[in-house]
């Protein structure tokens, strides 16, 4: 479980330190102090059903998606990308990236981070990927639900009900911890 001051680093070294946290801003938010490495791919296309993403770059560019329109922004610039709406971002530059990453409301957000995290440093993470049973378990257990590209929310839903209980009987969590 991370806390404010918790650094957690994963294979590429990356890392996020957590600023603030969702027990000490009554779930209004958490913020992360990020540190993206040069050509780093993040989380593959998903929107987030309840939170909005902020970014405030510090240093670097950012190479940023919403709804599969690419942007970029630069070191003094600040950027939402809302709630409902697909979208990605990675350090496509040859300089890491620093900046703080803010979500609003938290809901899940920290312990899904650690999972993140945990999963790249153990391979289970590919291409910015979970593996589609992963996937499900976080769409039917997760309290702000993430969607992926490809298949409608709806789709999404109803499969998740299906074949999130069978994932977890073949060990899938909705979490995994360091």
């Amino acid at each position: 479980m991370v806390k404010k001051g918790t650094i957690l680093e994963d294979r590429n070294g990356n890392t996020f330190e957590f600023m603030e946290v969702s027990s000490e801003t009554n779930g209004n938010h958490t913020k992360i102090k990020v540190c993206l490495q040069p050509n780093q791919l993040a989380l593959a296309c998903h929107c987030h059903e309840k939170s909005d993403e902020i970014y405030e770059i510090l240093e670097g560019e950012l190479t940023y998606e919403i709804n599969h329109k690419k942007m970029l922004a630069k070191a003094g610039e600040t950027i939402i990308l809302p709630k409902a709406q697909a979208h990605r971002h990675y350090n496509d530059s040859a300089k890491p990236v620093v900046m703080y990453y803010t979500i609003t409301p938290s809901y899940d957000i920290e312990p899904l981070i650690e999972t993140m995290i945990t999963m790249w440093q153990n391979g289970k993470i590919r291409n910015g990927n979970a593996n589609f049973l992963q996937s499900m378990v976080w769409v039917n257990y997760m309290e702000s639900k993430i969607y992926f590209e490809g298949l409608s929310q709806k789709t999404q839903n109803v499969l998740a009900h299906i074949l999130a209980p069978i994932a977890s009987v073949f060990g899938y969590k909705k979490f995994y911890h360091n």
